[in-house]
């Protein structure tokens, strides 16, 4: 009986705060705001390019070489990161505590990529192994850890949202999401474990983290333009 109760007691907490926080922010809010922050990530990326190259012409060339890479690992990390977040966000019926908790965090890491990404490429080369732990390694696990972490919260995120069975074909197409996230990061970390494990491990690696991260929701569009 007292079990029953706090039950009780617990959905009526729900329901009361679902409903404080819808009568002064809608979905629409958030996703908003989630475009802001990573619209700042992307202008941060941009302003951090350099305005005049004074070097020789072969220097020249292999910067310019190293920033383009840089920029554009960066550049689709964040898009990939914001088309998850944001499509998840599509999919919210009723903005919740842990729903605006969990996106909170994603937005407060998401703005150190671009600077987590020039990190790992200046100083994340490794000229050892997984056992010799030194500050190229500390940086790789930092942004590995930076990576992993969005992930994770992203598959919490999705986890929290409680699709309606209505829509049979949406209903559908959320819940194989909602399983390819899981499978979707544990070959991130796998992908990450490989990077520092092999000796003289080039950075350029980390683009397949970048196709990774896409490919779960490039099968959703697949899916809506097979439809």
């Amino acid at each position: 009986m007292g079990q029953s109760k706090i039950v009780l007691l617990r959905r009526k907490t729900q329901k009361l705060t679902v409903k404080q926080i819808n009568t002064f922010m809608k979905k629409e809010h958030l996703g908003a705001f989630i475009d802001a922050i990573y619209a700042v990530g992307i202008t941060m990326l941009a302003m951090d390019l350099p305005n005049h190259l004074n070097l020789e012409s072969s220097q020249t060339f292999e910067l310019v070489k190293s920033l383009h890479l840089q920029y554009g690992l960066a550049f689709f990390m964040l898009f990939s990161l914001w088309f998850q977040h944001r499509g998840i966000n599509e999919h919210i019926l009723n903005l919740s505590f842990p729903i605006v908790s969990i996106s909170t965090l994603i937005l407060l890491i998401v703005p150190l990529i671009p600077c987590m990404v020039k990190i790992a490429y200046q100083y994340g080369y490794q000229p050892g192994n997984i056992l010799n732990f030194n500050i190229s390694e500390k940086v790789d696990l930092i942004f590995i850890s930076c990576i992993l972490i969005v992930n994770l919260l992203l598959d919490l995120l999705s986890s929290e949202i409680c699709m309606p069975k209505n829509n049979v074909i949406e209903y559908k197409q959320f819940q194989q999401i909602k399983k390819n996230k899981p499978i979707i990061t544990g070959l991130i970390a796998l992908i990450f474990l490989i990077i520092l494990v092999i000796p003289n491990a080039n950075s350029n690696l980390l683009w397949i983290v970048v196709f990774f991260l896409f490919f779960v929701y490039i099968g959703k569009i697949q899916n809506y333009s097979a439809e």
